[in-house]
């Protein structure tokens, strides 16, 4: 038949597969054959991590495998083409291949006893993106009649109560395909629980004492338990958290509530529990299970929300109409570094005027330990409390002006009186804190601490501390170190 084509004649071709299939899906890599991950090449989809949707099938062909992939986010970065193709050989696979991945690498499932389905992952994009193809799993159980129960805790994974107070259950009766269906069923609490009040959908179950219960739901023959733990009486009360603030009316916030017992062993309260109230100026409503949302009325500023459980308290300080305050504003390139018996520390080195200025920059990198860097935005990270082993500098911004700056930081290697220092000599006529400049243009530390001296009436080199001075020995002998200055940024 080929033999008698001539060029130019017209031929129709079908391609098909050589058997039924009931459905086809496209892919773009075979990333694993026989058991093994074949090279791919080096295009930047093969090598680059994304986001990823694969399937697998087992030697024998019995088994299906199926593996969606988040990426291109900080919890998780995605996979190479060959990393995927090793941990489906890795779950049993023996052949696989990639699918559309990317934005497009979404999983949506039904679980028992729900009645729609809902994403699993966080797909990339940020929002599930229209895609015209899907890989569809079905069953064809019947769906119609009671096949099996099953019960849920209402607050997901809180298997925990305290004694005398409550934890609530749900229940469903199942298909054969595991969608919900109706059940005439009753529940029974033993051991370290007792029942509370119950029906057929759901059930309240009180903690007696420490220990172990029991609660279990029965239909038609059909059994499902859940196994709370009674832990002891609690001690404390924790918020989900330490302070709200409210922009304006329109805004909500929501809490939750969880106690502790002498061991440290936390359980969520329900709201049935709790007895939440607020000052005037603000409204508390809870959602009836296991948290409170909390809005202002616009009266006042300033209020609190008291929430009492079990005889105990707890108080959040609410805020009405006030805006997010930015931290402190950090000047200088700031890197973490670790020196041998130092702990963690922070470099902030500054950038002077050519080579010159970046090498004396370098020399009096401020090296100074993590503290709170709280207070004023303008501070300078380093600096230390007058009396506390500390010195307070002024900062040069572009060496156009010294600015008065409290640092909340001692520097490392600042030495008290009575510590092998030379004794503090007391200036007569100071009063309050002295400064000492450090500029970062250029030249020595030993000039730098000169220029500070001629501005502030400091003797050269001397370090402050309140209203006395002190000198400080050479920087090769002093007696914690070497003490790396800082440079001002520019």
């Amino acid at each position: 038949m080929v033999a008698d084509l001539e060029v130019g004649d017209a031929v129709d071709i079908e391609i098909g597969p050589d058997q039924d299939v009931d459905l086809g899906i496209a892919g773009d890599h075979q990333i694993l054959e026989g058991g093994e991950v074949p090279d791919m090449g080096g295009d930047s989809l093969v090598t680059t991590s994304h986001p990823r949707t694969a399937v697998g099938v087992s030697r024998d062909g019995s088994e299906l495998f199926v593996l969606v992939l988040d990426g291109r986010s900080t919890a998780s970065t995605g996979m190479t083409l060959p990393e995927m193709g090793q941990i489906l050989e890795d779950m049993g696979a023996h052949n696989a291949v990639n699918l559309d991945g990317g934005g497009s690498s979404a999983l949506a499932a039904r679980t028992v006893g729900s009645e729609s389905e809902a994403f699993w992952n966080s797909p990339s994009d940020g929002v599930v993106r229209e895609v015209p193809n899907a890989l569809v799993f079905y069953s064809d159980a019947p769906a119609e009649e009671l096949a099996d129960v099953h019960t849920t805790l209402a607050l997901e994974g809180e298997d925990a109560v305290f004694p005398g107070l409550r934890r609530s259950l749900e229940a469903t009766g199942l298909a054969a395909d595991l969608s919900p269906v109706m059940a005439d069923g009753a529940f029974t609490a033993e051991g370290a629980v007792e029942l509370e009040q119950s029906d057929q959908a759901g059930a309240v179950v009180r903690g007696t004492g420490p220990g172990g219960g029991a609660v279990t739901y029965t239909a038609a023959g059909h059994e499902a338990r859940q196994e709370p733990r009674v832990l002891g009486e609690p001690v404390g009360l924790q918020v989900s958290e330490r302070s709200l603030n409210l922009p304006d009316a329109e805004i909500s916030r929501t809490v939750a509530l969880t106690g502790y017992d002498a061991d440290g062993r936390r359980a969520r309260i329900e709201t049935a529990d709790v007895e939440a109230t607020t000052s005037d100026g603000f409204e508390v409503t809870d959602d009836g299970l296991g948290s409170w949302s909390v809005r202002a009325t616009g009266e006042v500023a300033t209020g609190t929300l008291t929430l009492r459980a079990a005889g105990l308290s707890t108080t959040v300080p609410l805020t009405h109409g006030t805006e997010e305050q930015r931290g402190p504003r950090l000047l200088g390139p700031l890197r973490l570094q670790r020196r041998r018996g130092s702990g963690d520390r922070l470099l902030r080195g500054g950038r002077g005027a050519g080579r010159r200025g970046r090498r004396a920059d370098a020399r009096r990198a401020h090296d100074v330990r993590l503290h709170h860097l709280l207070g004023d935005p303008r501070l300078l990270p380093g600096r230390g409390r007058a009396g506390d082993g500390g010195r307070l500098h002024a900062g040069a911004d572009d060496g156009r002006a010294l600015r008065r700056q409290r640092c909340l930081a001692p520097v490392a290697g600042a030495r008290r009186r009575g510590h092998g220092d030379e004794p503090r000599r007391r200036e007569p006529g100071r009063r309050g804190l002295a400064e000492r400049a450090l500029h970062g243009a250029g030249g020595s530390a030993a000039t730098a601490d000169r220029r500070a001296s001629a501005d502030h009436g400091d003797p050269p080199g001397g370090a402050v501390h309140g209203r006395h001075h002190r000198r400080e020995p050479p920087r090769d002998h002093h007696p914690a170190g070497r003490v790396a200055r800082g440079a001002a940024d520019p």
